[in-house]
């Protein structure tokens, strides 16, 4: 796949709206470990739709144990970017693409040095802007997350802790890649959606008849910076111990003890950001959450942050 292959600008008709990405299922676990991938669903009565021949940067990229693949592209245009994320097969531990934009007057090897000195991101929040980016996947998923990315300096960067005790960010071992946005900025593309999902301290505000399957907002109209996690529970397992397994007072989470499995979502975004997530979930119960921490160091998913929902069918 070469460098155009990797972003390009898309246009789309007075009918194209919907935006649909490959669905590539889990093949990891059991069959209650496929959460299913982002897609947007049928086209529907959504509160915008996007007008003829308006242009969507569209952006592929590959994360495993420990890297990110670009295929060499370093740079992007200002806009509406379209950003497909695949976790390949065989990745042990779940990866997220969260975008920031590094605050004028900061280094990128400033921001790295803060996310490797404090796990829970505390730390590198200042000197950033969060965009959003695709929630937690595991090994052979896919999602879809629609960003409005100004012109600036990045970090595309994963800051999930590890898993083998240490709580060191996976970008600490080398997950994360540069990316220019330039100029000029394109005025953002309408999307049509099923809903929007607020975020405010510290609660989920789900669109009615929210059932994980279409194209939905993420808008954070809250005064911290939040983020859209969502997990498929195993079978005959609830929220509450989703919350039990992520309570750092007892020590790190244990690999192979989880009540759940990834299944996506919008990564952190501050105050005032909109983003779109792509999702087709498949039938289930599921916990959105928010791991991002509050001054005291505490989650916002241990404040309450978090709330079930259920796909329905199967």
């Amino acid at each position: 796949m070469n460098r155009s292959d990797r972003w390009r600008r898309r246009r789309y008709g007075p009918l194209m709206v919907v935006l649909r990405a490959t669905v590539m299922l889990s093949a990891c676990g059991s069959d209650d470990a496929d959460p299913g991938d982002a897609g947007s669903g049928d086209a529907g009565a959504g509160d915008e739709v996007a007008a003829a021949d308006e242009a969507v940067n569209e952006f592929e990229l590959i994360g495993g144990d420990y890297f990110f693949e670009t295929d060499g592209v370093t740079e992007l245009p200002a806009g509406t970017t379209r950003v497909d994320f695949t976790v390949t097969e065989g990745s042990v531990e779940d990866h997220v693409a969260m975008f920031a934009r590094i605050k004028d007057g900061n280094t990128i090897e400033e921001v790295l040095a803060a996310a490797e000195e404090d796990f829970t991101g505390r730390a590198a929040e200042p000197l950033v802007d969060f965009y959003g980016g695709v929630n937690a996947l595991g090994a052979g998923q896919t999602q879809s997350s629609l960003l409005e990315l100004d012109p600036g300096s990045y970090v595309l960067g994963c800051f999930i802790p590890a898993q083998d005790g240490t709580l060191e960010p996976h970008s600490a071992r080398g997950m994360w890649a540069p990316l220019e946005v330039t100029e000029p900025a394109a005025d953002p593309v309408p999307v049509e959606v099923e809903g929007t999902l607020e975020l405010s301290e510290m609660a989920f505000d789900l669109p009615e008849d929210f059932d994980g399957n279409g194209t939905f907002a993420v808008d954070n109209i809250g005064q911290e910076l939040h983020e859209t996690g969502i997990v498929k529970l195993d079978d005959g397992r609830t929220g509450q111990e989703v919350v039990d397994y992520f309570d750092f007072s007892q020590g790190p989470p244990v690999p192979g003890a989880e009540p759940h499995v990834a299944a996506g979502g919008f990564g952190a975004a501050h105050p005032g950001r909109t983003g779109y997530m792509e999702l087709a979930l498949d039938p289930g119960n599921y916990v959105l959450i928010c791991f991002v921490t509050s001054e005291d160091f505490q989650t916002h998913l241990a404040q309450g942050m978090w709330a079930e929902f259920t796909v329905p069918g199967g």
